[in-house]
């Protein structure tokens, strides 16, 4: 995907009548949520300061300078640089609330009314935007100019002269600002059109086009530094620096978490789900590349930010209400791995880095008895059906690759080289993202799929979070094959399913279908709506999960069961594994 994201850089571095009330924080409200706040308090002791909040229930979260702004519906109340309530404001609206400079803005979608605040809640001034207004509107960190999109262009209200002019013609139907940056002389618009998603970067004033990413972009500017992140497939980019001709990318240790850039102490924060209700907060320094600290929360941070005195904080739920943890990461390094890594693109790739991932598929190869392709090699195999874009990022290959090996550790060699030799060949593939061709019966998009191409058997795999399950998934697919061909454990697997059920043998279909009591707890018989889709993807699905820690419920009802047993007994006398005393991964569920 060519995004001349280098290009950005250079432009973002050149620098070029209702009423509302003020009340006091509810004193109740802030009761409860110290008495939540001492509860996290005392779960994680020392590790982090619980912070409790005078709203239970704070939907946003934002600051501005050494103060913060929460807002829970119509509630708006700032809070000081140590957390204690010093305005509040009842609204008559539920607004959109958005910063910028000292202003806060509250805008009204429904009536179109933006209220400027300032720093104490009070009303500077009150404007009724356009009825054609797209989206939220913008304001100018002095506060005396309002930016906004329409379906005919860019506009610029200056609310000084009470001139509006539009600064940049554009006819699209659905395009709304999305951010300003370098001192408010760079505005981001983003247009949806056709289901498709892409930014505009226009110069504030004469609205002259200075760049166009082909995908949407988060992008935070701070002095001379820059922060973005934008989607390649399911693994994002996280490009950073302060050279728009050597910018840097963060590959975290895990490409499965969402990742906040933190610019005033120049580091980046991970959450990622890491077992059962445990979540894993990681922070590295973008100053050296190294993994700083990490936290175990039993929360999912709701909003993550810093206080610009080497804090981070971290917005969560204990018992329905929201509390704010402030956890001060170790400034050393706690390994010498470096996570940060030069950025590259599709058409600049690093090719040093491709040739080692090379290697490395090379020796996986041998080692399984099949074939692995990366880069444009694994792009190049694409069925009638779907497409693939390649993946090309060193970093990226280098920890799928290694969680492939993780995976296909966990088979018999016997098993794989059995199924290698029901076929031609076994290969598979890494790329970056798997899309469906319209008109073709095939999904949008895909974590991973398998097909045959004459008697050669591929399996492809789209880098991400997903990859794991996706592989057990399609792999089975490819197993079933032999499977079907040397057992008959699975010819009656119709009559283990509930009276009067009947797959949809299609996906439009199965999408539609109310799954009801299929996935109720005692009578489960499914593991998901898609299972239902196909008998193939019944078994694919339910092989894949048993494949994946703390399942043990999904396979406790009798069904469930019986359906797991159908596989494994399969799968044992399809491959000679009878007389193995040892149980396999995918046995673990079985009720003994």
């Amino acid at each position: 995907m060519k995004l001349l994201f280098t290009a950005l850089l250079c432009l973002l571095l050149a620098g070029c009548s209702g009423t509302d009330s003020h009340s006091a924080a509810p004193a109740e409200a802030l009761q409860m949520t110290r008495e939540a706040a001492d509860s996290l308090q005392r779960r994680y002791g020392n590790a982090v300061e619980a912070i409790p909040l005078p709203l239970e229930n704070v939907q946003q979260l934002q600051r501005i300078g050494a103060s913060y702004l929460l807002q829970d519906q119509q509630e708006l109340v700032i809070l000081n640089e140590d957390f204690q309530p010093t305005a509040s404001r009842t609204l008559e609206f539920i607004p959109q609330t958005a910063v910028s400079g000292q202003i806060f803005s509250a805008f009204d979608l429904s009536s179109r009314q933006l209220l400027l605040l300032t720093a104490s809640l009070e009303e500077s001034r009150r404007i009724i935007l356009p009825p054609e207004l797209s989206g939220s509107p913008f304001v100018g960190s002095s506060g005396n100019s309002v930016y906004y999109c329409t379906g005919s262009g860019i506009y610029c209200w200056d609310l000084e002269s009470g001139i509006r002019r539009r600064i940049r013609e554009s006819e699209y139907e659905n395009q709304i600002l999305v951010g300003m940056h370098r001192d408010d002389t760079v505005l981001q618009c983003r247009i949806r059109e056709d289901s498709k998603e892409w930014d505009l970067f226009v110069d504030s004033q004469s609205g002259h086009l200075l760049q166009e990413m082909a995908v949407p972009a988060n992008l935070v500017t701070a002095g001379e530094h820059y922060y973005c992140s934008f989607s390649s497939g399911s693994v994002n980019n996280l490009v950073f620096g302060s050279d728009p001709d050597s910018p840097r990318g963060l590959f975290p240790a895990s490409l499965s978490g969402e990742t906040v850039f933190l610019p005033e102490s120049h580091t980046a924060v991970t959450a990622e789900l890491t077992a059962e209700n445990t979540y894993t907060i990681t922070c590295y320094s973008l100053e050296n590349g190294y993994l700083q600290d990490t936290l175990l929360l039993s929360h999912k941070p709701d909003a993550i930010l810093e206080d610009g005195k080497g804090n981070v904080l971290l917005l969560v739920s204990e018992n329905g209400q929201k509390v704010l943890l402030k956890w001060t990461p170790k400034t050393g390094s706690t390994g010498g791995k470096d996570y940060t890594d030069g950025y590259f693109t599709a058409d600049r790739p690093d090719h040093a880095g491709l040739t080692l991932c090379r290697k490395l598929a090379g020796e996986l190869s041998d080692k399984y008895g099949l074939e692995i392709l990366i880069w444009k090699d694994a792009a190049a195999t694409e069925p009638w059906d779907y497409t693939f874009e390649a993946e090309h990022r060193y970093p990226v290959l280098l920890s799928q690759l290694q969680t492939i090996d993780a995976c296909l550790s966990r088979y018999p060699k016997e098993l794989l080289s059995q199924t290698a030799s029901h076929f031609s060949s076994l290969k598979f593939c890494l790329v970056q993202s798997i899309t469906g061709i319209s008109g073709k019966e095939s999904l949008s998009t895909a974590t991973g799929i398998q097909f045959l191409n004459g008697s050669d058997a591929y399996v492809v795999l789209a880098a991400g979070a997903h990859l794991e399950q996706a592989l057990y998934h399609e792999l089975f697919h490819v197993m079933e094959s032999h499977i079907l061909s040397c057992s008959n454990a699975l010819d009656r697997w119709n009559e283990l399913n509930p009276a009067g059920f009947s797959y949809d043998l299609d996906l439009g279909s199965n999408a539609r279908r109310n799954s009801g009591v299929y996935l109720e707890k005692e009578g489960r018989a499914f593991v998901d709506t898609y299972s239902m889709s196909f008998p193939k993807e019944d078994r694919a699905r339910i092989f894949e999960y048993s494949m994946l820690p703390d399942m043990e419920h999904l396979f406790r009802p009798e069904i469930m069961q019986q359906k797991l047993r159908a596989i494994c007994t399969g799968i044992r006398e399809a491959y000679g594994l009878q007389k193995h005393a040892e149980t396999f991964p995918w046995e673990y569920y079985l009720e003994k």
